[in-house]
């Protein structure tokens, strides 16, 4: 054995001794965090059934997988001891998850090995159980000490209890000790536990707890040997990571920070470096329930790039949080945004796509939602329905996010990051928000729609998510006080319009009896069902405000050559199958998706064919592009929607004819096609997964995390955003291993990449043509509305050339040609043929 290999690492925790908080320290992890505090300079930890798995991880030391020695010891004390509830606590180790060697991927949905002391004062280990019991009085203050020696394909461990104040006698109460096989080696994760020996005692803790109640605590734990590595680096806390924008001279920025607990009164502080010296600009007091920073500065010189530390003092530390705040790309030719959402918690850190993100260097983030899901994290969620709710749950809701912010921070850190909540992010598994209204009285959430959380957890949640987004277009709030965040984003030369697309929508019960209904309300496998009777009077997708929204943006082309919609799901129903590819899985329509009401998704439609705006989104675990139609097939914009993440659902585009007036060359699942509720759609790529459409191709084949992953479609997109030639293209991705920069070399999803032109997000076939406008400038802005009303019909830029400006119908036009402050105008147009 090599020297290096014989080297070990050594560790003592010296946590904080003049506080209680929920934050126990940066190089711990704790599972759930709602359950675990740190008081006085103990870790303790409240076992509820909620929380399922209790433990909490050190970071910063792992197991090496060669062979060698290592210890530990902790000092553990039970608390509110019941001879009928007997407790465990103590140790685990060699904790190993989906990656075993990616310390990350180990601190939940894992396993290891445990050693400890029951409430009843027995030891045990793998395969062991004391005989005898220590005194009861023991429990209240006890030193656990485990060595184990690691040989081959077997350990011997010896784990024994002392008393502390008596240690030097050097005397055990008990001890045991067992030798025990390894299936798999020993290397992975240290972590200290408690749990109950029958998972049913387990408390169910309510909600509006206001005290915590310790089950057990640690404090004074230690760990040595040559067996034991150690990367100080690998730290989570107290601030976790920044997401910011820059729109128009504004900087707007959130930094996400540990939960200090209510007797904080530490600011967290916003520095610039600016001639070699950090100068603190701004500070901002943490939220109690969101755990949040914030800070906004106006008058921001957009074309320096500027190097920010975010800085929290905690005891004697004064922790940090560095990023670059860049400099508008808005002279840059080609702007790139990477679209991701839907994460689920399998594939933690996600460290192969983050640095695929990296190495494709997007100007832009956009996080579409389903940052998180209500599994994540490996443990269940807690409703809130009243106020005295929401601390405990928003305590249960962080971490799961943070999973989203430790995956991608290194992302986020240095370019503007767009992100936005979608169902799961509320603990909903479908929404339709009723205009922020909660759920009906007597109705359900799954039929009839509403928040079913608090409103001030809704705020909460949307306070980590899109607190950094520019302001937003009319912040009046909605129903029950909740917030939107609806609004214009500029950056790059690119307007993006990001919208709440479940907020406002109508509820599945609006339009279907519940009575009579057959199965899911939100669920049409009715074949003889004319969907159109679905699309009743009233009904809500965007609602009134958002449209009022778009159509104002539409017209506005200030510092931009070209636009695109940002929200959570496409308007359309672009999936065959829901959970598997078997014909039991076909689903006709879904009112989830935004292809419900019909008449709200051509309304949406329209609007961005009037911006001629490419739209963008997630939500679908199944990245495709499709031409909408609304009165005809094609003659509106283009949809992508970006593969998700780490890809839970299974959805497929799998339909059972082939698509009418497919391009050459395309497979027989493109084409024009009715959806569910009879929209016009033509699919220009899909990208369906293997394991559930052609399950048979990797049946018994092992499976590495990146093939898993990619077996499902999982992925990324990228948007690239020509200006000068006004076209975009669109690209699915596979995740790769070590992506290089030479970006040619990889390749796409199949079907893709798929580049269109803005003049193709308005494909409507005119009537006519007006009088033609000679831009002689690089590019101007051309804006045609109906006369005498003023109505917009479409805006657009165009560059050098002779442009004859399309309209649909007979009439008089205005047509509008300059900049703002700096307009030609031509009244009473008509067209010439």
């Amino acid at each position: 054995m090599s020297a290096p290999l014989l080297m070990g690492a050594s560790y003592k925790s010296s946590l904080r001794n003049d506080i209680t908080r929920p934050f126990v320290g940066k190089e711990f992890w704790p599972n759930p965090q709602m359950d675990w505090q740190l008081k006085n300079g103990r870790m303790e930890v409240m076992i509820s059934k909620g929380g399922k798995t209790h433990d909490i991880h050190l970071l910063t030391h792992q197991l090496k997988s060669q062979e060698g020695s290592f210890s530990q010891s902790v000092r553990v004390s039970f608390e509110k001891i019941n001879p009928n509830k007997i407790k465990r606590a103590g140790f685990k180790f060699g904790i190993i998850g989906a990656m075993p060697e990616e310390y990350r991927s180990n601190l939940f949905l894992s396993s290891g090995y445990m050693a400890g002391v029951t409430s009843e004062g027995k030891l045990f280990g793998p395969g062991i159980e004391s005989k005898t019991t220590l005194p009861k009085s023991a429990l209240e203050d006890l030193r656990l000490t485990l060595k184990v020696e690691h040989k081959g394909d077997s350990c011997d461990y010896a784990l024994e209890a002392r008393n502390p104040s008596m240690e030097a006698n050097g005397k055990a109460f008990m001890s045991i000790k067992k030798t025990m096989r390894l299936k798999k080696g020993l290397l992975g994760n240290f972590a200290l536990f408690a749990d109950y020996s029958q998972k049913n005692h387990a408390a169910s803790i309510p909600a509006d707890m206001q005290e915590f109640q310790t089950d057990a605590s640690f404090q004074d734990w230690q760990i040595s040997g040559n067996k034991v590595k150690q990367n100080l680096d690998q730290t989570f806390g107290p601030i976790l990571w920044t997401q910011y924008t820059l729109h128009r001279g504004v900087m707007k920025m959130t930094a996400q920070v540990s939960p200090m607990g209510r007797m904080n009164r530490e600011k967290v502080h916003l520095e610039l470096l600016k001639e070699g010296k950090w100068k603190r600009v701004q500070s901002s007091a943490i939220h109690e329930y969101a755990s949040t920073a914030h800070f906004r500065m106006e008058n921001w010189n957009d074309q320096q790039p500027v190097p920010f530390r975010v800085v929290l003092k905690d005891g004697n530390e004064m922790a940090e949080w560095k990023g670059t705040i860049r400099k508008d790309p808005k002279n840059k030719k080609t702007i790139k945004l990477a679209a991701l959402s839907c994460m689920k918690d399998g594939a933690f850190p996600n460290q192969y796509l983050q640095q695929n993100i990296l190495a494709q260097n997007p100007d832009i983030l956009f996080f579409a939602g389903d940052q998180l899901y209500e599994s994540n994290g490996g443990y269940g969620i807690v409703r809130a329905s009243k106020i005295e709710d929401v601390a405990r749950a928003s305590l249960n809701y962080l971490p799961k996010y943070w999973i989203f912010g430790w995956s991608f921070r290194d992302v986020m850190k240095d370019r503007p990051s767009i992100v936005i909540p979608d169902d799961h992010d509320v603990y909903h598994g479908n929404i339709w928000g009723l205009g922020g209204g909660p759920v009906p009285e007597g109705g359900s959430k799954n039929s009839d729609g509403g928040y079913a959380m608090h409103p001030e957890w809704v705020r909460m949640v949307e306070r980590t998510q899109v607190s950094n987004l520019p302001d937003p277009y009319d912040p009046t709030p909605v129903l029950q006080d909740i917030g939107v965040y609806y609004t214009d984003f500029n950056y790059g030369g690119i307007s993006m319009a990001v919208l709440e697309d479940r907020k406002f929508k109508s509820g599945p019960a609006q339009a279907v009896d519940k009575k009579t209904h057959k199965g899911r309300v939100d669920h049409v496998r009715d074949y003889s069902m004319d969907p159109k009777v679905l699309d009743k009077p009233g009904l809500s997708l965007l609602g009134e405000r958002q449209e009022k929204f778009l159509e104002h943006w539409a017209g506005d082309y200030r510092d931009a050559s070209m636009k695109a919609i940002l929200s959570q799901s496409p308007f359309c129903a672009v999936a065959t199958h829901h959970g598997g590819g078997k014909d039991s899985n076909i689903l006709i329509a879904d009112l989830d998706s935004n292809g419900w009401p019909q008449s709200g998704r051509n309304r949406a439609i329209e609007l961005a064919r009037k911006a001629h705006a490419v739209m963008i989104h997630g939500d679908q675990h199944l990245a495709t592009v499709v031409h909408h139609g609304v009165e005809e097939w094609n003659d509106a914009g283009f949809s992508f929607a970006g593969a998700g993440i780490c890809n839970g659902y299974p959805r497929l585009w799998a339909p059972k004819e082939s698509g009418k007036n497919r391009r050459p060359g395309s497979p027989n699942y493109t084409g024009e096609f009715l959806d569910g509720f009879h929209n016009k759609i033509n699919v220009w790529a899909a990208a369906n997964r293997i394991d559930k459409q052609y399950p048979e191709k990797i049946i018994g084949k092992p499976t590495t995390m990146l093939e898993k992953l990619n077996n499902s479609a999982s992925g990324y997109g990228i948007v690239k955003f020509h200006k000068i030639e006004q076209e975009i293209t669109m690209e699915s991705w596979p995740i790769y291993e070590n992506m290089t920069s030479d970006i040619a070399s990889y390749e796409t999803h199949n079907g893709w990449p798929v580049t269109v032109s803005v003049d193709q997000q308005y494909n409507r076939k005119p009537l006519g043509f007006l009088a033609p406008v000679k831009i002689k400038k690089e590019s101007l802005i051309v804006r045609v509305r109906k006369e005498p009303s003023g109505e917009l019909v479409y805006a657009r830029r165009v560059t050098t050339g002779t442009y004859r400006p399309k309209v649909f119908e007979m009439g008089s036009y205005r047509v509008e040609v300059g900049e703002p402050g700096n307009w030609k105008t031509f009244k009473n147009q008509k067209i010439q043929n």
